[in-house]
Parts: structure tokens; sequence; C-alpha cells
């Protein structure tokens, strides 16, 4: 691991501790990369750009489109939930 370009730690919750990332930038000189789980649109983009920045090449072109089609299907989905949640009250 020493000799790794990055190291990716998932997860900040161990924020205050050292970690074995802490380590590996401390001994080594390993770029560290602390993100959130990637779930949901944010931190799924936060851990693509830094993948992107990692290996110096744009995200490919298949993983945009979906995003933009999991974009465009909470848009279509959104006025069925909005109209469900508006009878309740």
């Amino acid at each position: 691991m020493g000799e790794a370009y990055a190291s990716i730690e998932f997860g900040r919750t161990l924020q205050g501790h050292e970690t074995a990332a802490d380590l590996l930038k401390k001994r080594f000189g390993v770029e560290r990369y602390t993100l959130g789980t990637p779930i949901g649109i944010g931190e799924t983009d936060i851990f693509f750009k830094a993948l992107e920045t990692i290996s110096g090449t744009q995200t490919p072109e298949k993983y945009i489109q979906e995003r933009g089609r999991l974009v465009d299907s909470y848009f279509d989905a959104h006025k069925y939930g909005s109209a469900k949640s508006s009878c309740l009250r």
C-alpha cells in the first residue's frame, strides 16, 4: 500500500482518530481522500470527482448518462410522491 498513488477512505466517523490512510500519508506520502459513503447523488458525485482527480481522466460517458437518467427519474417520480403526501393532510 505504501506505493499506492492514493488512498480512498469511506466514512467520516473516524475524524480525530488516526486511520490507515493517515499512516500511509505520514510514512509514504500516499495522497488521502476521505469521503462519505457514496450513497445518493451528492456523495456519489464527490466520489466520481475524486476518481477523476486520482486517475487524471474524465468520468466515462456511460456513467454521466446513467446519472442523468437517475435525475430524470427523480424528477418524474416527484410529481407522484408529492401528490400522495398532500392527500395525507
